[in-house]
């Protein structure tokens, strides 16, 4: 599901370009991407994955390939110059779910039932933006981020919860998007990131974010 959207956000660049060079011209207005000088805010919310950590005690492969949740992020910007811009956020990815997981504790207590973790970070990065046509730019990002994933088991029968610790860690965060702009001020973009950490404790925290949300820019 996520490479579909992300190959709907290449394709719809893509697109973007083969008009502009056609003919150029406003797809359906005058309104130009940000310039330089502007600020920018917004939100997103969309699909937070990342792989399954139940392992089949067979084959000590992973149960399934991808453990999916809802994920979200606030961010603001600012805009160097009409291609280049330096963005912060929040990111909160998850809780992430998986179902009939068994546990047994330090009580050598066994449980079985939904383990999740839940993912929050602040990330600082720098973006590259190209305009291909007016009101429409696609963008590539990278940079740093900081995460925490807290992790939990609910038991599957008596709904009690246990808490299984935290982990967290540093490391990178990448991705690409398109964004439209429908007013001077008012624009939605889509994008697919990649939040790709190591814990301190050798533990992979990485996590996909494919989004979609609404950006306020102030030029």
């Amino acid at each position: 599901m996520k490479y579909a959207a992300l190959a709907s956000l290449l394709a719809m660049s893509l697109f973007g370009a083969s008009a502009a060079q056609a003919g150029g011209g406003a797809l359906l207005g005058g309104n130009n991407p940000e310039s330089a000088g502007s600020m920018y805010f917004g939100g997103s919310v969309g699909q937070a994955s990342r792989d399954c950590f139940a392992v089949d005690a067979t084959t000590s492969k992973a149960v399934d390939d991808s453990c999916t949740g809802t994920g979200w992020k606030a961010f603001a910007g600012y805009r160097f110059t009409d291609m280049f811009a330096l963005e912060g956020g929040y990111y909160n990815l998850g809780p992430v779910e998986e179902e009939d997981i068994t546990f047994i504790d330090k009580d050598k207590k066994s449980w079985t039932g939904t383990f999740a973790s839940e993912t929050t970070g602040l990330a600082l990065m720098g973006v590259a933006n190209v305009a291909v046509m007016d009101n429409l730019e696609v963008f590539g990002k990278a940079g740093g981020i900081k995460l925490t994933s807290d992790y939990t088991l609910e038991d599957k029968t008596t709904k009690a919860e246990a808490d299984l610790g935290s982990e967290e860690g540093t490391g990178l965060i990448y991705g690409v998007g398109a964004s439209y702009k429908f007013t001077d001020n008012l624009g939605i973009r889509g994008e697919w990131e990649r939040v790709d950490v190591t814990s301190d404790n050798d533990v992979d925290m990485t996590h996909d974010l494919l989004s979609v949300g609404a950006t306020y820019s102030t030029m």
